[in-house]
């Protein structure tokens, strides 16, 4: 039987030196139901070896993807100062549930989307 290898094994030395971009998307909730709004914040970070520092004036496209990773809307934001954006994004009705995402070219963030099935009986009423 394998078992994984203990964390300080791992071998780092593929870490380049020169920084990289990551963009950590945060929202309100992680649950949301069909045409209800997904409020949004990004934060685009450069990171090297010994130095890490916010990327502002930059422009980051964000995408909100459904179940099936199919484009639903897309906006293109620039950061701040602090080196981050936010926004919303308005959920479509009559569409499949599952885990969406959002994302972007160096970030991603997966929430899901549940519908509420209501079943409404009639009765009836003699007079």
């Amino acid at each position: 039987m394998l078992s994984p290898l203990p964390l300080d094994y791992y071998d780092f030395s593929d870490l380049k030196s020169e920084p990289r971009k990551t963009t950590s998307i945060f929202t309100d909730r992680s649950l949301y139901r069909p045409g209800q709004t997904v409020f949004f914040k990004a934060i685009q970070v450069r990171t090297g070896i010994k130095e890490q520092s916010v990327i502002a004036g930059e422009t980051i496209e964000l995408v909100l993807r459904d179940a099936n990773y199919r484009e639903i809307s897309k906006q293109t934001l620039t950061t701040n100062e602090f080196g981050s954006v936010a926004g919303e994004f308005v959920l479509p009705h009559g569409i499949l549930s599952g885990n969406f995402a959002i994302t972007s070219q160096t970030g991603q963030l997966i929430f899901r989307l549940k519908s509420i099935n209501v079943l409404l009986l009639g009765y009836l009423s003699i007079r």
